[in-house]
């Protein structure tokens, strides 16, 4: 009787026998495996700079876990481009920065950064046409065992920067500034045009009068006639 109870139970379960052990692996990776959760972010991702001035390099440094010095690496690399190998620039590990020997960035480097404030910075001083290259930030977080994120800033020196395409900006400016003056002059042509109508309406009012005497019955109809000039003259 008690098999086939169990039999019963068993046979009513929508549990598949086969599932158990997946299940039970998943949940062992899961507690295992801690969750990626630091992200570095560079803006302007392209910068043009004139040769022999500063350049601050931003890098920004985004985490779920708590943001301190003390738990975050942060490093900078350096390469002619994307492909070849980068080299070292500067490290921040434990709240402790040490900046390369290399005889290109010797005594040029400084950090500007605050973990504390998610800023992962770097300035560079003197900037010279070699130092045209790709840059690379990077961080992790020592709470995080899974991932080191980075990601990729291009430099270019150049000698003088090239003067923006204004082209757009004119025309748009002359179309506006057109538009502008035919208002202005429509508003001018309007009064000139009342002023000019209100002038002849009171010159026939003048003649009108001259021509007629108070015997006369025309004398009012010039008034009227006058008072209609005028008014047509105000509201065309």
């Amino acid at each position: 009787m008690a098999s086939g109870s169990e039999a019963a139970v068993s046979g009513s379960s929508r549990w598949p026998a086969w599932l158990t052990p997946v299940v039970v692996v998943v949940v062992c990776l899961a507690l295992a495996v801690p969750m990626a959760c630091i992200e570095v972010e560079i803006k302007d991702n392209k910068l043009t700079v004139l040769n022999g001035t500063n350049v601050t390099l931003k890098c920004r440094i985004m985490s779920c876990y708590r943001m301190k010095a003390a738990v975050i690496n942060v490093h900078w690399f350096y390469g002619l481009n994307s492909t070849l190998r980068q080299r070292a620039l500067f490290s921040m590990k434990a709240g402790k920065a040490w900046y390369t020997q290399a005889s290109q960035f010797r005594g040029r480097l400084q950090w500007t950064g605050e973990i504390a404030k998610e800023d992962a910075s770097l300035m560079l001083y003197d900037t010279r046409f070699e130092d045209s290259g790709v840059y690379n930030c990077s961080a992790r977080h020592l709470d995080d065992k899974l991932k080191i994120a980075s990601t990729l800033l291009y430099l270019n020196v150049v000698s003088e920067i090239e003067p923006k395409d204004r082209t757009l900006m004119f025309i748009v400016g002359a179309s506006v500034g057109g538009l502008a003056g035919l208002l202005i002059l429509f508003v001018i042509i309007k009064k000139v045009v009342k002023f000019a109508m209100r002038m002849h309406a009171n010159k026939e009012k003048k003649d009108c009068l001259v021509n007629s005497s108070p015997q006369h019955d025309n004398v009012e109809n010039c008034i009227n006639n006058s008072k209609e000039e005028v008014e047509k003259a105000s509201n065309p």
